[in-house]
């Protein structure tokens, strides 16, 4: 109960660990750095946190930290950590630019959707047999890539 003082509640506390985790995620895209293809390297960064924080993950997107208006530090946190695929997307020549949000939320929905079906096992082996996540999400964002390249 003592962690309960420092937080408004455990919704409180699940806000605080949900931010953290947008912080840490901001921090790994953005170490990523200037490669060949970032927004690729990105994707791949995202699944891999996933993996290795599921539990904080699931906090991030649960239904517990939804309304992230409710917590503006969780709110920031949340939309700054979508700022380096913004820029990378923006910088990256040759992608469809007509609609950018959509480019945006196509390229987050796919990683995430691979992350959270990693994550909660729903990839059949039959899928993937004993490939590696980090060439998997490599194989499905080059996919979304070539999707978005004119």
């Amino acid at each position: 109960s003592a962690p309960y003082r420092h937080f408004e509640g455990l919704a409180g506390l699940l806000a605080a660990v949900a931010a953290e985790g947008f912080r840490e995620l901001e921090s790994q895209l953005r170490g990523v750095g200037d490669c060949e293809d970032r927004v690729q390297a990105m994707g791949v960064a995202y699944v891999r946190f996933a993996l290795e924080v599921p539990a904080r993950f699931r906090v991030m997107f649960g239904p517990e930290t939804a309304d992230k208006s409710a917590w503006p530090e969780l709110q920031e946190a949340s939309l700054q950590a979508m700022s380096p695929l913004q820029e990378a997307l923006a910088e990256t020549t040759g992608l469809r630019q007509e609609d950018p949000v959509a480019v945006l939320l196509a390229s987050w929905s796919l990683v995430h959707g691979l992350a959270s079906l990693w994550v909660n096992q729903q990839i059949p082996d039959v899928l993937v047999g004993e490939e590696a996540m980090d060439a998997l999400a490599e194989r499905v964002t080059r996919a979304l890539r070539d999707g978005l390249l004119v």
